[in-house]
């Protein structure tokens, strides 16, 4: 596949406005994948990137309440593929619905860690392959979503790869040959080796400049912004958010920029706190009105845990826009277990299917969370504790993925 690489990187830097960087991480924890005690998915250690890949393989203000979606209610194909008859194939978005193949679709998906780049994600990367794949098939799965490392595609970056977009195209090419769709969700923190700004910099501009272009007009790819900011959702927070600020990049010129680099994919982006909440987000314009928005919903604060909040949360604005949860699970090994899961995560899958809401459950290659082992055998939430491993959202999923 032809890049033109020194093209793209000067689109970005026209797009950049001398960004800097913040800090910061999700408290989210994960099971070591070797077994022991659980290790942080936003604290694993960062090392030379080639080495470890080596190691591994061989502008809308208004908000939402009340705006005016940018949609337009017509058809319009995301990528280049079409069938003699005209009919829109691949991933697209109509009005508020996704669709794929020209009918609605809601994703049943498998977040993955394995194509980042540090800790954990490099023994993931390893089991990549056949196996794995025919297991998510078995699983019930028709979408992957894959995880990229920014810092390892920004050009400018100490972490950069020349190598890394091949590994993702590779990785994306093998998927699709299973069936699978994919979502390419951009991710700055530690599995990723980067600096889990608490929202996208100039990097993340570089970074997509060197990604967006292999995917263009592959229908079968979703662009994900930018993996969880950490923004507020309030006025001010989303304000940043939307339009960028001192050091940061808004989402707004993220949006423009793919698009500007030929992007025609559904493009999806975060919430606010680490993607848990879409209230108030603004109404992004997309030239292409192929544009909807990504959740978080795990069970961190009281709020999540309440069904009657879902709804002004997240549930409320898929009825005028696309919505789809990016990532989502409830284990037991979590630092934010809750202890009420096996009554609480039947009723949030039930919830999201009646609301038109996709689902990637996190994560398929990293046993602990969605999966027991590398025989990718589902948690379940048999005599489910809170600090004892092996209970997890897998076969409440794999049954919702699978019924007729």
């Amino acid at each position: 596949m032809k890049r033109e690489i020194v093209l793209v990187v000067a689109v970005a830097a026209a797009l950049t406005s001398g960004c800097g960087a913040g800090g910061g991480d999700q408290a989210k924890t994960s099971p070591a994948v070797d077994g022991g005690a659980p290790t942080s998915s936003d604290a694993g250690s960062k090392g030379p990137i080639d080495a470890a890949i080596g190691e591994a393989s061989s502008s809308d203000d208004a908000a939402i309440d009340g705006a005016t979606p940018p949609q337009d209610g017509g058809d319009v194909e995301g990528g280049d593929r079409s069938t003699d008859a005209g009919v829109a194939t691949g991933i697209h978005i109509s009005g508020h619905s996704l669709q794929r193949d020209g009918k609605p679709w809601m994703p049943k998906g498998l977040s993955m860690i394995g194509a980042l780049t540090a800790g954990s994600a490099i023994t993931a990367y390893s089991h990549w392959g056949a196996p794995e794949l025919m297991a998510a098939k078995s699983f019930g799965a028709d979408a992957m979503r894959l995880q990229v490392s920014q810092p390892v595609l920004d050009p400018q970056s100490t972490s950069y790869s020349a190598s890394y977009l091949a590994q993702v195209e590779a990785m994306v090419s093998l998927a699709e040959s299973y069936g699978f769709a994919v979502i390419l969700s951009m991710q700055d923190q530690s599995l990723a080796g980067g600096n889990a700004d608490p929202l996208p910099t100039a990097s993340t501009q570089r970074a997509w400049a060197a990604l967006a272009p292999a995917f263009a007009t592959d229908g079968e790819v979703i662009d994900e912004l930018y993996n969880e900011p950490q923004n507020t959702a309030d006025a001010a927070g989303w304000a940043e958010w939307q339009n960028g600020g001192t050091g940061t990049v808004g989402h707004q010129q993220l949006l423009d920029g793919v698009r500007m680099l030929g992007a025609k994919n559904v493009v999806l982006a975060d919430g606010a706190q680490h993607a848990e909440v879409l209230t108030g987000v603004p109404a992004l314009n997309d030239s292409l009105a192929n544009f909807g928005y990504a959740a978080h919903p795990y069970f961190l604060d009281a709020i999540d845990t309440d069904p009657s909040a879902w709804d002004t949360r997240f549930g409320d604005l898929a009825s005028s826009f696309v919505v789809v949860v990016t990532e989502w699970d409830e284990y037991s090994t979590s630092s934010s277990c809750e202890a009420d899961a096996p009554t609480l995560a039947p009723m949030f899958v039930t919830y999201v299917a009646q609301h038109d809401i996709g689902i990637f459950g996190w994560a398929f290659d990293l046993p602990g969370t969605l999966v027991q082992d590398w025989n990718w055998t589902p948690t379940t939430y048999t005599n489910f504790t809170c600090g004892t491993a092996g209970g997890g959202a897998g076969a409440l999923l794999h049954s919702a993925y699978t019924m007729p």
